[in-house]
């Protein structure tokens, strides 16, 4: 099973080195078919036909100057007529003995015609003499029998002719069947290597091209916003581009676990924020209320300190009313009765001073020292007051 993308990728090259192996392996066996065709055409075919044609012309030969020097019966130096018959013959033995050699499938055709060819220049000789010797008297009574062993040789002749036209033929054939099946072997060859591109482009297709394409658009589309973390890849395949979107797969999981994550300590946060926001609100209000307060304390205290600055006047007044007392004893009664309304309205001010310390303790107990401090305050204030009041008594009773 091929899982990864270098697996397929080499799959396909070797089906294409297979291929091509295939073409090659078919070619060659079809160069060589040609090669033995040509070969078989140059070397035996064509040089048969030469062969048969120089044995036409040397058959023809024979008989012209057998025949000539029948007609002329060797008068006036015009002998040589067997020589050239005898150069002719054994160039047609010759030609005969290479046909014979090219093509072994012909020996009992050639091996007929060799003897009829004997015949048939025994039979020329012949009359070629009987004419030189007898005259056409006698040389006419051998020329039936010349005419027809001649008959015989060319019909031999003419048989053989057709075989090796035959094969002439045979070998055109050949080559003409070898160059169609050239033709139709280089376009099988285009066909099938059309095919196998076509089919390694639907398998690239398939195989890498779809899953990165898939990959590529999805990522696109995150980067463009138009898609969440819910989209998965669900690749089942066991190639690189798979394992890469299953990583993906299982990165988004981790993402959307965050911002999950994310999300819930948002909303807690923003819940404490609104609880922190209640309690600086409330903060804010007992700041206020605190601050308040402390505008009611200053403003008590403001006033025991006037208090207590007319205490201090009425005190030293009644001090000079005391010593004026000491030296005017006549005045003393008089004196003792003017100090003890001040004392009454002394007192009565501590008292209001007191529910007003009381008043500020009752609104906050951050200025209960405060109070506390007054009280003491007005203590001693009523303290000296009593002690100057003592002091007026005595001295009206001196």
């Amino acid at each position: 099973m091929l899982s990864t993308i270098k697996q397929k990728l080499f799959a396909l090259a070797m089906g294409f080195v297979v291929i091509v192996l295939i073409q090659a392996g078919m070619g060659f066996q079809h160069v060589r078919n040609v090669q033995s065709n040509t070969d078989d055409f140059l070397r035996r075919t064509i040089p048969s036909m030469s062969s048969l044609e120089e044995l036409k012309k040397d058959v023809i030969q024979v008989q012209q100057w057998l025949t000539d020097i029948s007609a002329t019966r060797g008068l006036d130096g015009l002998n040589d007529g067997f020589d050239e018959a005898e150069k002719s013959a054994r160039g047609f033995g010759q030609e005969l003995s290479q046909l014979e050699k090219l093509n072994p499938d012909f020996s009992n055709e050639i091996t007929l015609l060799r003897r009829n060819f004997d015949a048939y220049y025994l039979e020329g000789k012949k009359m070629a003499k009987a004419y030189i010797q007898g005259g056409p008297a006698e040389g006419n009574k051998l020329m039936g029998d010349f005419d027809r062993v001649a008959e015989t040789l060319h019909a031999d002749v003419e048989k053989l002719s057709l075989l090796v036209e035959k094969q002439q033929e045979h070998s055109i054939q050949l080559l003409k069947t070898d160059t169609e099946s050239t033709s139709v072997q280089s376009i099988v060859a285009v066909v099938l290597q059309i095919g196998f591109l076509v089919a390694a482009l639907f398998v690239l297709q398939f195989w890498v091209f779809r899953p990165i394409d898939t990959f590529y658009r999805v990522i696109k589309r995150l980067n463009e916003g138009r898609a969440n973390l819910t989209w998965r890849f669900k690749s089942e395949g066991r190639d690189e581009i798979s394992e890469i979107s299953r990583q993906f797969d299982l990165f988004f999981d981790s993402l959307q676990a965050l911002l999950t994550d994310l999300d819930t300590q948002a909303d807690q946060l923003e819940h404490e924020v609104e609880r922190t926001r209640s309690v600086v609100q409330l903060s804010h209000t007992g700041v206020t209320r605190q601050q308040q307060e402390l505008e009611v304390v200053s403003s008590a205290v403001e006033e025991m300190s006037a208090t207590s600055g007319d205490v201090a006047d009425k005190t030293e007044r009644a001090a000079e009313e005391t010593t004026r007392a000491r030296t005017h004893s006549a005045d003393a009664a008089e004196m003792v009765s003017e100090t003890a309304r001040s004392i009454s309205q002394i007192s009565t001010k501590i008292s209001e001073t007191a529910s007003t310390m009381a008043q500020l303790a009752r609104d906050s107990e951050q200025v209960e020292s405060m109070l506390d401090v007054i009280k003491s305050i007005a203590e001693q204030t009523n303290l000296l007051a009593l002690n100057a009041a003592i002091e007026a008594a005595r001295a009206g009773e001196q």
